[in-house]
């Protein structure tokens, strides 16, 4: 079967041999269809148990684009290799909402961004070649290097220890423990209290005009 035009049906359309088609291939909203391998852009699939291939993507343009058009529209989420970085984009009708995952071709660092592409707009990475996340950076040199401020309302468990170039700041009377929770530092007021854990009374009081006291306030 060969048509220079359009092919219309209104039951189904059965085939055991191929489709091809140099033209659009579309139905209503309504169309069912199954297939059992499907290629776009070749006529060959990846390899014979490869349902569904998709080649193409020039220019960093999108290999695959799926957009909510009804009940709501411009949200979208793409497939495209933007500059040999491989990335799925999510766009939420507004180009200040929007992120991608992907990985960054020029290091290997699976990267998750804040931006319509990978590069550049780094939020997080894994670096390829030793594991290690950096939030604030794109080569962290531990297992979790942070650039900038973190903030936790929880408890922070070490068994190491804690390494910062800049300051560690304790809000409020929270206490700062060592040890099997057995001793802490705790500021109360302008004051500073050395305790032990569970003990209704500090061990010593460092004052903020710089007076000392232990066992007293």
């Amino acid at each position: 079967l060969q048509a220079e035009g359009d092919i219309s049906q209104s039951g189904n359309f059965i085939t055991q041999g191929h489709i091809t088609a140099s033209g659009n291939i579309s139905g209503s909203s309504a169309t069912t269809a199954s297939f059992g391998k499907v290629t776009i852009g070749t006529a060959t699939p990846e390899n014979d148990t490869t349902s569904l291939t998709v080649n193409g993507g020039a220019g960093g343009k999108h290999l695959a684009y799926f957009e909510r058009t009804i009940g709501g529209t411009g949200a979208f989420i793409s497939i495209n290799a933007n500059s040999l970085d491989p990335q799925i984009r999510f766009y939420a009708n507004n180009t200040n909402r929007q992120a991608a995952i992907g990985v960054d071709n020029d290091n290997g660092n699976f990267v998750i961004a804040n931006g319509s592409a990978t590069s550049g707009n780094e939020a997080m990475v894994m670096e390829f070649s030793t594991g290690n996340f950096g939030i604030g950076t794109t080569t962290p040199t531990t297992k979790l290097q942070v650039t900038g401020n973190i903030s936790a309302s929880g408890v922070i468990h070490t068994e190491m220890g804690i390494t910062s170039s800049g300051d560690i700041s304790i809000l409020g009377t929270k206490i700062l423990r060592f040890g099997d929770n057995e001793w802490g530092i705790q500021n109360s007021g302008d004051d500073l209290n050395f305790l032990e854990v569970g003990s209704a009374d500090g061990r010593l009081y460092l004052k903020s005009g710089g007076n000392v006291g232990i066992g007293t306030t």
